[in-house]
């Protein structure tokens, strides 16, 4: 009886990562389903910047938000629900596919990519983390880890890694640029691997740094790109979705200067904060940044 016991739960423990993912799949579920209150006001206006009043950061997704709207008179909210579940379904697919083969050779560190609010459960606890554009970030990084590990077990060709970092990973790292500079501040994770399956091929890197010379083209003028006169055109375009645009603070203000406004607020809340708020950023930090 005691054996039947301890077989039944190492196979409850074998299954654990499965069911914390399958959890989070049905709570994200019924966040999306309940989006009249979890998108909040912030976040929809962060994800309608455009195009509208001149070439500026954060711009790209929103502007195709506004084609459909203009075209074919989808609502831009049910666009962006539409977007990110889709994202954020094919993340937990995907992660399904990497936790089942990396819990056989460290269980415990599959567990915490799991319950790492790096990864979902800060989108399940904070409505303001949700339909935001960190999933870019998050599911183009782990589709390049689950690549490169099938470089390492000798399952992918080089050559075909390569034109998947050619044909997928750089043209998607240039539009998630596009949709948030942030990503920008990422691209040392994606060229850390890089250097890693180079190596392991006994490659060299070659031309694929000039990918990131690129990139790094891009994201400076991205940064300097626009003034008050395109942040007030963008506000007017999206006065038919959120009325009280024009005189709310919210994340268009933040695009009246460039990044240094970004890092310079950043900078300032953490000065700004008591020792418990300090202690969070000190935590994410950890378990987050690190552990990636």
């Amino acid at each position: 009886m005691i054996n039947n016991l301890l077989k039944k739960l190492n196979c409850l423990k074998n299954y654990f990562p499965e069911t914390i993912l399958f959890l989070i799949a049905i709570l994200f579920s019924l966040k999306i389903l309940n989006f009249e209150k979890n998108f909040i006001n912030y976040t929809f206006v962060e994800n309608l910047i455009n195009y509208q009043g001149g070439f500026i950061r954060r711009g790209f997704l929103g502007s195709i938000a506004y084609f459909f709207y203009e075209t074919f008179n989808i609502n831009p909210k049910f666009f962006f629900i539409t977007i990110y579940y889709i994202l954020y379904i094919f993340l937990i697919l995907i992660f399904l596919n990497l936790i089942n083969s990396l819990k056989k050779e460290n269980y415990y560190l599959a567990v915490i990519i799991i319950l790492s609010p790096a990864t979902f459960l800060f989108l399940i606890f904070d409505n303001g983390a949700i339909f935001r554009k960190e999933i870019f970030f998050i599911l183009i990084f782990f589709i390049h880890v689950i690549v490169a590990k099938k470089v390492f077990n000798r399952t992918l060709p080089f050559q075909k890694y390569l034109k998947f970092n050619l044909f997928l990973i750089f043209p998607g790292l240039f539009i998630n640029i596009l949709i948030h500079e942030f990503q920008f501040f990422l691209l040392f994770f994606h060229f850390l691997i890089n250097l890693f399956v180079f190596d392991f091929s006994k490659k060299k890197i070659g031309y694929l740094k000039y990918f990131y010379l690129f990139l790094t083209t891009v994201f400076i003028l991205i940064v300097n790109a626009g003034n008050e006169n395109t942040v007030i055109n963008i506000e007017r375009s999206l006065e038919i979705f959120i009325p009280n645009i024009m005189n709310d603070y919210g994340p268009t203000d933040m695009l009246n200067g460039n990044i240094n406004l970004v890092i310079g607020s950043f900078l300032k809340m953490i000065i700004s904060s008591n020792y418990l708020e300090f202690l969070q950023v000190f935590l994410m930090l950890c378990f987050s940044i690190l552990l990636f």
